[in-house]
């Protein structure tokens, strides 16, 4: 399956990124991330990317970054509006749908971590401290967007923002966490209907105050 889908992944990197590299880097952003996806695609930590030894020989690259120079890359904007427009094309050439979801994912790290962006929040399985994987993908796991925010971002939140920056249209899956008025109102304005299960359950009421029509009709 690998040998299949990176011949794909190389063409969409090379028409999508620069092929060389700025003046003041030794690598493209086309190299990093083609080392980034070889060792998604292997289901291998960045690190065994970058060893000559794991790559075949017509598909290594003359020059293999070290995992402190992808550490550093990866967090440069560039890297992310380049995974942006990468996201853009290869979705040019799938399915259209109208079914799409919404999810966070925990990252965890020590809770003993001196990162200053390492928030505590509640992940599954009670509270823990890390970040968030906020994504919103099409029923074939096609991402249209994502964000990594500390873990305790407000996911509704994170999914208003990630709706706005996606032309999406049609049903939006989440679980009862979505299910907040500025949320269905977003979708609504956007021509996407949210689906969640009712936030405290089935059997309450809606209280007094005014909600958004379309939060109704995701009751009713």
């Amino acid at each position: 399956m690998e040998r299949q889908l990176w011949p794909a992944v190389v063409t969409a990197i090379e028409q999508t990124v620069q092929a060389a590299p700025h003046r003041r880097w030794t690598f493209s952003l086309g190299d990093i991330l083609r080392v980034l996806f070889w060792a998604v695609l292997h289901d291998r930590p960045i690190s065994w990317a970058c060893r000559p030894e794991n790559w075949p020989t017509s598909e290594r690259p003359p020059r293999l970054p070290t995992p402190a120079t992808m550490s550093r890359r990866l967090r440069r904007p560039e890297l992310h509006a380049g995974l942006e427009a990468l996201l853009i094309r290869l979705r040019r050439h799938r399915r259209r749908t109208l079914l799409h979801y919404v999810d966070g994912k925990p990252l965890l790290v020590r809770s003993h971590t001196r990162d200053p962006d390492a928030h505590a929040g509640w992940a599954s399985g009670g509270y823990a401290k890390g970040y968030k994987l906020h994504l919103l993908a099409d029923s074939p796991a096609d991402v249209q967007a994502w964000q990594v925010t500390p873990m305790n971002a407000n996911e509704p939140r994170v999914a208003q923002e990630l709706v706005q920056r996606c032309g999406i249209q049609g049903y939006l899956l989440g679980d009862a966490n979505y299910d907040t008025n500025a949320l269905h109102a977003t979708c609504r304005e956007r021509g996407i209907q949210l689906v969640a299960p009712r936030r405290h359950g089935p059997g309450r009421g809606l209280g007094h105050r005014p909600h958004d029509v379309a939060r109704i009709r995701c009751v009713e």
